[in-house]
């Protein structure tokens, strides 16, 4: 399912200072008051929320974490350094952020929520604008990112969590997973592995998902024993061709959830003595800039980063009108058509 963020025209903005004019009170007031730091409750109060609700303004929790502190730094939370997606990601943010003046501060959770959390808490401490954070576990991130989202602007990017009221923005998996497949169909391969990481975050719950679903439909045969599931790494990447190849029974093609993976296995299968792809084909995702360099040259799903970032941005900005209903955007990939698969 994709998501569309609606835009509003600078010039339809309401101003606090149109509110505190049609309710006859002053600045101080409404901001008190939507902030919910008035006491009182009384005809004051209420006027101020009737012309809130007449003037259809709402407050922007970013622009009013500005006024209260002096950091221009937003906070970025990514699983891992190590793996090029997000070193591209991370980039891409970086660029957005300094063009509007901010500085961005990246952390490492290390796949690990408590570390995540830590991480949070400290981003946090130094009063940074937002957080723009890749959850790293789709169950036991929860308490951080809610405790977060209680205090500062949070947007999830890439990887999400379903369970807590946040915005999001990614790609659009079931999408990638029926380009791969088409080219599959396309290439003539009949039957495929799955090789990804742990199903703990929400991108590896999705692709598994999308493969089986796809690979179904067009008729592509599987097997449970083909699906290796670990960690985004070229060891593992390796190690998982290995035990496709000690089983001695080979597919046609592997579909790999990163290029990470897709780079270690042909490693391996090359050292095995097969040729790619006429004895095994091979197909990543994220399109890093190894993915060219590979030989041959990995066919791979490239995910739009630079489009994520932006949205990323404007969301966690303010930049769109602000709503209780979470931004949920969903990104087209594309298929980058190169020689393992």
């Amino acid at each position: 399912m994709r998501f569309i963020m609606e835009k509003v025209d600078v010039a339809d903005k309401v101003s606090i200072a149109d509110v505190a004019q049609l309710a006859q009170v002053s600045v101080a007031t409404v901001s008190r008051v939507l902030s919910g730091k008035r006491s009182k409750h009384d005809l004051v109060e209420s006027r101020v929320l009737q012309a809130s609700k007449e003037l259809n303004y709402s407050r922007n929790p970013f622009a009013s974490a500005l006024r209260s502190q002096n950091s221009l730094t937003v906070g970025l939370v990514i699983p891992t350094m190590e793996n090029p997606f997000f070193a591209s990601l991370a980039e891409n943010i970086e660029h957005q952020v300094s063009r509007e003046g901010y500085n961005l501060f990246i952390c490492s959770s290390n796949n690990d929520p408590q570390i995540e959390k830590s991480k949070i808490e400290t981003l946090i401490s130094q009063h940074v604008m937002g957080i723009a954070i890749v959850p790293c576990d789709k169950t036991r991130s929860r308490s951080s990112l809610l405790k977060a989202a209680s205090e500062i602007p949070v947007v999830q990017i890439d990887q999400r969590m379903d369970a807590v009221n946040l915005s999001w923005v990614g790609v659009d998996d079931d999408y990638a997973m029926q380009l791969i497949v088409d080219r599959l169909v396309e290439q003539g391969h009949e039957s495929v592995a799955f090789f990804g990481s742990e199903l703990t975050d929400s991108s590896a719950d999705d692709r598994f998902g999308m493969f089986q679903k796809h690979v179904a439909k067009a008729g592509v045969r599987t097997k449970e024993e083909w699906t290796m599931l670990g960690t985004h790494s070229l060891e593992w990447g390796s190690r998982a061709a290995k035990r496709l190849l000690d089983a001695g029974d080979l597919p046609q093609a592997v579909v790999c959830t990163s290029d990470l993976i897709a780079l270690g296995a042909m490693n391996a299968f090359h050292n095995a003595g097969l040729s790619i792809p006429d004895q095994i084909a091979v197909s990543g995702f994220d399109d890093t800039p190894f993915a060219e360099l590979a030989t041959p040259k990995l066919t791979t799903i490239r995910q739009p980063t630079l489009e994520m970032a932006m949205e990323a941005w404007h969301i966690l900005s303010g930049a769109a009108k602000a709503s209780a209903v979470p931004v949920r955007m969903s990104l087209a990939p594309s298929l980058v058509r190169r020689e393992s698969l």
